[in-house]
Formats: C-alpha cells, structure tokens, sequence
C-alpha cells in the first residue's frame, strides 16, 4: 500500500491523504489513536492547520486518560508542523497540561509565548491564555495576579460569542 502510493504523483498522495482523513472523522473518532491517524493524514495532505489542531485534540483525550508522556508527545508533534495561526492555541494547551502536572515555570513559558504569538484581535484567544495564567497564579500561590488574570480574561470574553469563556 504505501509503495502503491509513493509511486502517486505528489497532488494525487496529498488528495489520498485528504480522503482518508475524510473517512476516519467520518467514522468519528474518539480514541486518541483515532484522531492520531486523522491527523498524519491531514499533515500528509498539506493540512497543516487541521493536523494540528487534531494533534491538539488527541493530546487532550491522552492527557484526560492520564497518557501525560503521550499527550506531550503530541504537542511537541504538532510543534513541529503547526502553521502560525495554529501556535497559540497549541502551546496554550501544552501550557495548561505542563502547570497540571507541576512544571510550573515550562507551562508559564508556553502560556506567555502564546499570549505573545495570538493576534491582537482574537479576544477568544487571548482570553483563553489569560484564563491559564490566572491558573498558574492560583498553582503558585499569587492571589493578585490570579485576580488579574482573570479580571483581563473577562473583559476580553465579553466581546466575544463564545458562551464557554463568559463568566
């Protein structure tokens, strides 16, 4: 199977890649392994976008399961081939697992690099980060910044449509 398709010119593996991945979030998913595949096809398929936020997606299932190692793993995967614009959302993830599991200063490390890489414009974002840095405020025992953090996530989901970020 994978000679049949390396013989393929590299516009025909991509369109493969893209079906294949068409058919697996058909099948909906919801073992990280699952996603996983979806992923390395979307990557293969030139989707760098989607395959990142799919890494994104197995990370999560794999860390909620108690996988820390893989869901690190996936994140530093989707590091590798993440476009920009997929960046914040993937390090404020990580970052947020990172404090979870008691590295402190690497999960702040990867929550300020996010805030620093989302756009000035995406609230939702930003809010996002902020709702984690208000998190390792708590874990570290600051109560003002962990007010602050928070008081700077509220204002910005405010003016957003996402009812999951309002407070």
């Amino acid at each position: 199977r994978e000679l049949v398709l390396e013989l393929q010119p590299p516009d025909a593996r991509q369109a493969l890649h893209a079906r294949a991945a068409q058919a697996l979030i058909d099948e909906s998913p919801s073992l990280a392994d699952g996603i996983r595949r979806i992923s390395r096809h979307m990557q293969r398929a030139g989707a760098l976008l989607d395959s990142a936020r799919w890494r994104v997606r197995a990370a999560s299932i794999a860390s909620e399961s108690g996988a820390t190692h893989q869901a690190l793993e996936d994140f530093a995967q989707a590091l590798e081939f993440a476009p920009d614009e997929a960046l914040p959302e993937v390090l404020r993830c990580r970052g947020r697992l990172l404090i979870d599991t008691g590295r402190l200063h690497a999960g702040r490390d990867d929550l300020e690099r996010a805030l620093s890489l989302t756009p000035e414009g995406d609230s939702l974002g930003q809010a996002a980060v902020h709702v984690g840095l208000s998190y390792l405020a708590y874990r570290t025992g600051a109560p003002e910044k962990m007010v602050e953090h928070a008081e700077r996530a509220s204002r910005l989901s405010s003016t957003c449509d996402d009812i999951e970020l309002r407070m």
